[in-house]
């Protein structure tokens, strides 16, 4: 492998760094991050964090929703296994995603549109993290080909627009989203999991609490 073909983090997070990462986008499924976690223990933390807003997080969306066909954690391992994009981009995606759900709260995020919506948060993150991010056409292929190049050129526009592109993420906000109770809880979960078996992992409803302490909204789908 070429060595500039390695994405490098710009400097919002300089002592961090990138995931090793294979020919053919793929990642190694052993490997540890700096959370401590391996590639099917952060699938479940990822999951976790976007299934805490959810209703019926483990249903598939439904057959004419515009969603993939696939349970959620199998949606983000599929972009995390592919995907030339660090770990740290999907936790700075979250904290965008917390950031649109404070600005526009009337409608609740669901099962029919977490997908996109999270997707349309890693695009942004990894035009802001690494040097080359993937282009649309090429998240468009590791997305399972589902929504098409175009229509992720119209979510990010509408995303953008609904943050009043207000796309910085500070260090400082980083850490402090990495230090939240919630979090934590899930962190500890997923560190827990030794077994690296499974993808999701379910914690007692009193153990974790919302993200955001506003109400999650919807950006493309009821």
């Amino acid at each position: 492998m070429k060595k500039n073909s390695v994405p490098r983090l710009r400097s919002v997070f300089p002592y961090m760094h990138t995931d090793t990462v294979k020919k053919r986008y793929r990642t190694p499924r052993v490997s540890v991050d700096v959370y401590g976690l391996t590639g099917r223990q952060f699938v479940g933390f990822v999951s976790d964090l976007l299934m805490a807003h959810i209703e019926n997080a483990t249903q598939l969306p439904r057959p004419h929703s515009g969603e993939p066909q696939c349970k959620l954690a199998v949606f983000i391992d599929a972009l995390l296994s592919r995907s030339v994009a660090p770990r740290q981009c999907y936790v700075y995606a979250i904290i965008l995603l917390r950031r649109f759900m404070s600005r526009n709260r009337f409608y609740p995020l669901t099962i029919n549109n977490v997908y996109r919506i999270m997707l349309t948060s890693v695009i942004i993150s990894s035009r802001l993290l690494i040097d080359n991010p993937p282009t649309l056409e090429q998240w468009n292929e590791l997305s399972l080909s589902h929504y098409g190049p175009d229509m992720l050129a119209v979510f990010e526009q509408e995303y953008l627009q609904n943050i009043d592109w207000d796309t910085l993420v500070s260090f400082s906000e980083y850490s402090a989203f990495m230090q939240r109770l919630d979090v934590q809880a899930v962190l500890r979960a997923c560190i827990l999991d030794s077994n690296h078996q499974i993808y999701h992992i379910a914690l007692p409803a009193d153990e974790i609490t919302r993200l955001s302490a506003v109400e999650p909204v919807v950006l493309f789908n009821n």
